[in-house]
């Protein structure tokens, strides 16, 4: 496998390092097929190797799995572990001393019993692993002086965990480092035990649950007055962020909102889930960062003050297959247009309700900027508008 090849390997992974001349060459490494002909185990050929050693992730169009002993090769300054290994043979860089950058490029670093990276001589090394990598070798001894750094882009870190079982976030998550986290996407089942991890994210700005399934279960993940909320199958429920308000939010697959259950948030985009059907009562009351709002294809009952006091939404959408609702000029009206639901309180000046309306809801100019209501004749109901 000649450099080139070794080039593209690390790059398509997304490391931080490198390659340049003083890179190891494959020269100086010795790669000892495996007793079932399968994978390769890495060795130095060259013990005066310099600079940072790449180990490949392939040799011979098998996998790199295993790391010999590199002990003594004074004059290297840096490590990059591809996902492929899977065994590094103890104290594998001991007396070492140079090493500064050791890369994971795996969430799961190798965990062999006693790998020792010499402790004495480390104390300025980082370790870097992708972000929501649980770090094994801490748990070797060498987790207080090692510093660990995860990839961050220019806002943030970005992290996609995708769960087999509901309630199993907080295992996946390094939780030293939700703090920083600020765009997250989850999918899979979850329960209250995991909305119970999302709400640590105080740095928030994007969540995408789009792909995510609410079960029953799990911890209670908000308690007020003595009352425990728990996650419902099929239901976005009451304070699911207290804590952590990103910009914006994609909701998981459910049937129902419950009633305010996003009261007050800070969001300003929320796009409704396409299994959606119910919008509880006051579910985004006050949400005073809306901006606008897409009603998706099987909402079938938006309920009283839904939108309430949400005074910057500038307009409604309607998905056009959706059989019960519809936006004329971005207000939103029932689909046979006798019944006014909410009209965007943001927009100003007049308006004047469309001839064939026959009501209009509560609350459906509640703090609306307009300065003028015209109402046709064929309007015969009216109850606490605004």
């Amino acid at each position: 496998m000649n450099n080139d090849i070794r080039l593209k390997c690390v790059l398509t992974i997304g490391m931080f390092f490198q390659l340049a001349s003083g890179d190891v060459s494959l020269e100086q490494l010795t790669f000892t097929l495996s007793p079932d002909g399968t994978s390769y185990a890495v060795e130095p050929y060259d013990y005066n190797m310099e600079g940072n050693l790449v180990i490949p992730s392939e040799y011979n169009g098998l996998p790199v799995t295993a790391i010999g002993k590199f002990a003594g090769c004074i004059n290297l300054t840096g490590i990059v572990i591809p996902s492929t290994v899977k065994e590094m043979e103890y104290n594998a860089f001991i007396y070492c001393p140079q090493i500064k950058n050791i890369e994971y490029l795996t969430n799961n670093p190798v965990y062999t019993s006693g790998v020792d990276f010499d402790a004495d001589v480390f104390e300025n090394a980082v370790v870097n692993v992708p972000f929501g990598a649980i770090p094994n070798f801490i748990d070797m001894g060498w987790g207080d002086f090692i510093k660990i750094k995860q990839q961050y882009n220019n806002k943030g870190v970005k992290l996609d965990i995708a769960l087999d079982k509901a309630g199993t976030l907080m295992s996946e998550i390094n939780l030293e480092f939700i703090p920083y986290i600020t765009d997250f996407t989850i999918s899979g089942p979850i329960n209250g035990s995991d909305i119970l991890v999302i709400n640590r994210m105080n740095a928030l700005e994007e969540i995408d649950m789009s792909n995510a399934i609410v079960e029953a279960g799990g911890k209670y993940y908000f308690q007020q007055d003595n009352q425990q909320f728990y996650t419902q199958s099929g239901e976005i429920g009451r304070y699911w962020f207290n804590h952590s308000f990103p910009k914006k939010i994609k909701l998981p697959q459910a049937y129902q909102i419950v009633d305010e259950a996003f009261a007050s948030s800070r969001f300003e985009e929320i796009l409704l889930p396409e299994s959606l059907q119910v919008i509880g009562k006051s579910a985004f009351s006050m949400s005073k960062s809306l901006r606008g709002m897409l009603i998706t294809k099987n909402v079938l009952n938006i309920e009283e003050g839904a939108f309430y006091s949400c005074k910057n939404i500038e307009r409604f959408d309607v998905d056009d297959e959706n059989r019960w609702y519809k936006s004329i000029d971005g207000v939103l009206v029932t689909s046979d247009m006798k019944n006014l639901i909410c009209f965007p309180p943001y927009r100003k000046g007049v308006y004047n309700v469309p001839t064939g309306i026959e009501s209009l809801a509560k609350y459906s100019f509640y703090n609306t900027s307009l300065s003028k209501i015209g109402v046709s004749n064929s309007v015969k109901e009216i109850t606490s508008v605004s």
